[in-house]
């Protein structure tokens, strides 16, 4: 569920809740199959994302403002959809 709407950042059906340090993918029927949620900073967590990008090869850029770094993780639409491009 996303609280703060002051620190969220939406791009397409995937969001940044900076509030709960957490990146959330929905799919076409607004669920959430993919959800990172961890709050840390070792690589793969988060504190305070406040800004996303992809590109054209499914990458998503999560940018962290308290973590002073952009991560970048795999979009794998099949593993949401279960079909194979």
């Amino acid at each position: 569920m996303i609280r703060n709407r002051f620190f969220i950042a939406v791009l397409s059906s995937i969001v940044t809740d900076a509030a709960f340090s957490n990146v959330q993918i929905f799919d076409p029927q607004g669920h959430v199959p993919l959800f990172i949620d961890q709050r840390g900073s070792l690589p793969g967590y988060f504190r305070l994302p406040a800004g996303i990008a992809i590109d054209g090869n499914d990458r998503i850029y999560v940018a962290g403002q308290l973590n002073g770094r952009v991560q970048v993780f795999h979009y794998l639409k099949e593993a949401l959809t279960g079909r194979t491009p």
